[in-house]
């Protein structure tokens, strides 16, 4: 998991908001986000969002675009999900602020429950911490078997059980990161300057907006080596 810093409302967005604010309080709008929210301002919000994230899902880490997944089934393995990180059934007055909403990937909502992550697993769940307004990565760790895991005991019970972050797939995509960082540290050597290299080319988006998928395992454990002590 990442740090999200997110961006300014997009015009287009709080256009909308302004034009409908004229026609209904968007405060206490009892219908779903979907209902309301026209295709432009939903696609700029949407763009908003991803390359605030670096094209990257707001909790696993998995590649995204800005293209909305469909409610039924996955049709692009990339497309995103609009995670309301207050949910929408039990905070309506934030249906439709910006500061509320993040880009999550598809959580493989057409699969069995026990598959499912993200915010298809987590639901109308609470999480105690928005990565877009809290320092999660100084809370946030991972195992060498690519298990995540905090030093918030209650925070990491909702990574592993809300969540549902640590099923096979995730974990054995994390811990490629974490294998492929130690691969390049055994050929190049295992010293500051190549830490320091290693974690630029991790935290860097490259042409496209893009960081690297999983970064954050990578980030981690070379910010643990870079500050051993000698």
């Amino acid at each position: 998991m990442l740090n999200i810093k997110k961006s300014a409302e997009p015009k287009k967005f709080k256009d909308f908001k302004r034009v409908q604010s004229k026609v209904c309080d968007l405060t206490n709008y009892e219908g779903k986000y979907n209902e309301l929210i026209t295709s432009e301002a939903k696609n700029c919000a949407q763009k908003s969002l991803c390359e605030d994230q670096g094209y990257l899902c707001c909790y696993c880490m998995q590649r995204i675009n800005h293209v909305r997944c469909p409610d039924d089934k996955v049709q692009d393995v990339k497309c995103m999900r609009l995670e309301h990180f207050k949910c929408q059934s039990n905070h309506k007055e934030l249906k439709f602020e910006f500061s509320n909403m993040l880009a999550a990937c598809h959580g493989f909502n057409h699969r069995r429950d026990s598959e499912k992550h993200c915010d298809v697993s987590k639901a109308d769940a609470e999480l105690k911490y928005d990565p877009s307004s809290y320092d999660v990565e100084r809370i946030v760790f991972y195992l060498p078997d690519g298990t995540i895991y905090s030093n918030d005991t209650e925070f990491s019970e909702q990574l592993d059980n809300v969540l549902n972050l640590n099923i096979e797939y995730l974990k054995r995509n994390r811990k490629s990161v974490r294998d492929g960082v130690k691969k390049y540290l055994d050929i190049t050597g295992w010293k500051e300057g190549n830490y320091k290299k290693a974690l630029a080319k991790y935290e860097t988006q490259n042409s496209d907006g893009e960081l690297k998928e999983y970064c954050g395992v990578a980030i981690n454990y070379l910010k643990k080596k870079l500050h051993q002590p000698k």
